[in-house]
């Protein structure tokens, strides 16, 4: 269970960092101009906020079992690099991620996962949103749609370095915040939706370091703290 929903935050950090970073860099098909000046625009809206919450909804389809899940939770961020994200749907749990360490809280279970990131947590999934330029680099990329309040990118992978096939990102012109994204691997289809948008609220740091309760079975992977 811990790993499944590890994974599905590679998503969400794809739409949530410092935005589509150093547009410059891009590797591009098709108007690439325009692609690269909605990255810029994407990438200043992003980099200047200092809190975000938003609520997530997430259907994931199993190609190979045909099975279908609906994820439901709420997201709150702090620049530059803090997550908290509380599972409502389908179980109740609690996810948090800081510069050093990540952590997945399952009060039914009453377990608490922590891993140091860069030991078995891939630092490349949880630094995506934040250099999505990468991403980006290994994929063709071109402005699929385009209407008076959403911009559409769609990113088709050159290899299979990221483990997607084609990821599809929705960008509201209003704020030029990323608010969903479609994503296609060999084995699932993923469609992540943010809405109910909160900026700049009051949170203090400690809000993302979580301590346990008492009785709680703690499992620490690369952790010497």
């Amino acid at each position: 269970m811990k790993n499944k929903w590890l994974i599905q935050l590679v998503w969400i950090s794809v739409v949530m960092g410092s935005g589509l970073a150093k547009a410059s860099s891009l590797v591009v098909h098709k108007q690439s101009s325009q692609v690269q000046w909605i990255a810029q625009q994407v990438e200043k809206a992003q980099t200047t906020f200092t809190t975000v919450q938003m609520n997530l909804n997430e259907h994931v389809l199993d190609l190979i079992n045909k099975t279908s899940e609906l994820v439901r939770g709420i997201v709150i961020m702090k620049n530059p690099n803090l997550l908290y994200v509380h599972y409502q749907a389908p179980i109740n749990q609690f996810f948090y991620m800081t510069r050093r360490y990540t952590q997945l809280y399952q009060p039914d279970q009453n377990m608490d996962f922590k891993q140091k990131i860069g030991s078995s947590v891939s630092m490349g999934y949880f630094r995506v949103g934040q250099r999505l330029d990468e991403y980006f680099k290994d994929s063709y990329v071109s402005l699929w749609k385009e209407t008076a309040s959403t911009a559409i990118l769609l990113l088709k992978a050159k290899t299979n370095k990221y483990h997607f096939q084609s990821m599809k990102i929705f960008i509201s012109k209003k704020n030029w915040w990323p608010y969903r994204v479609d994503v296609r691997t060999n084995s699932v289809l993923i469609r992540i939706v943010f809405n109910q948008f909160k900026f700049n609220i009051p949170v203090r740091n400690g809000f993302f370091h979580f301590v346990p309760p008492r009785g709680v079975s703690v499992v620490k992977e690369g952790i010497d703290f």
